[in-house]
């Protein structure tokens, strides 16, 4: 690329700064969803732990009990949505033969994409 006018000398091309189109809406997407969906997975996780520390440090209380047992059931409701939705996403990607980083390759292969890529 050049500068108008005579200054001669090309603006450098830098490694890995986005130039724009369609690819660079792709990657940007898929990285979203990527990190949407570990997120989602972690939080699920966490509050599985939660809902297992309260149930053990219920003691007997039937109010306390409840508490963590829904808090245990929504964890793994969480869960269960997340892995869904990391699925659906893959069929979708997959069916489109869009690339948005999660799911299975169209060989049928998992390869994991997005963020974790070296």
């Amino acid at each position: 690329m050049q500068f108008p006018g005579n200054y001669g000398s090309a603006v450098p091309s830098f490694a890995g700064v986005p130039r724009g189109g369609l690819d660079v809406i792709i990657k940007i997407v898929g990285t979203i969803v990527e990190l949407s969906l570990v997120l989602a997975i972690l939080l699920a996780f966490i509050y599985l732990l939660i809902g297992g520390i309260k149930w053990i440090t219920s003691q007997g209380d039937k109010q306390g009990l409840a508490n963590a047992k829904s808090t245990v059931t929504y964890a793994i409701i969480g869960l269960i949505m997340a892995f869904l939705s990391f699925a659906i996403l893959g069929f979708i990607s997959n069916f489109f033969q869009v690339d948005l980083g999660v799911g299975f390759t169209h060989t049928g292969s998992y390869i994991p994409k997005g963020i974790f890529k070296n």
